[in-house]
């Protein structure tokens, strides 16, 4: 029995294309980045000024420098798109469905109130809401079908 064994060269080539594949190499934007990044490259080597390079590739001078300097420190990953959502988000507000309910009972008794004569009537209940929020939940409630404006 003769046991044959594949090459170093393979397994190397195997985990390059597996690093390649991680770091986002097939994806279609990495690629065109890659590519813009050596046009520029290219065209300031023939002294081309960055009013030109702006106005063929539709990159600014800035966004070069960023993709290069992501390039340099993380790799082709680097040139992956990142998320452009904000780190904070204001949370949702849930009110009370007694306040919702007393909201919605007060306009019903009396349409022509608006956000101040209602916070002062629940106010007096004892309901410890802003102005601003009882004009929240009359929007809402508008919006949901509660009554039509």
């Amino acid at each position: 029995m003769q046991l044959t064994t594949v090459g170093k060269e393979v397994f190397r080539g195997a985990q390059k294309a597996r690093e390649l594949q991680e770091a986002g190499a097939g994806d279609p934007t990495v690629q065109e980045r890659l590519r813009k990044l050596k046009q520029v490259e290219a065209l300031r080597k023939y002294r081309v000024g960055w009013p030109e390079i702006q106005e063929l590739l539709g990159i600014s001078r800035a966004t070069y420098y960023r993709w290069r300097k992501h390039l340099k420190e993380e790799g082709l990953a680097g040139l992956k798109p990142r998320s452009r959502r904000p780190q904070r988000l204001r949370r949702r507000i849930y009110w009370s469905s007694d306040l919702l309910i007393r909201v919605e009972a007060l306009r019903k008794e009396n349409p022509t109130w608006g956000r101040w004569p209602i916070w002062l009537t629940l106010r007096k209940e004892g309901f410890a809401v802003s102005e601003r929020t009882v004009g929240r939940i009359l929007a809402y409630l508008e919006a949901h079908g509660a009554w039509k404006a």
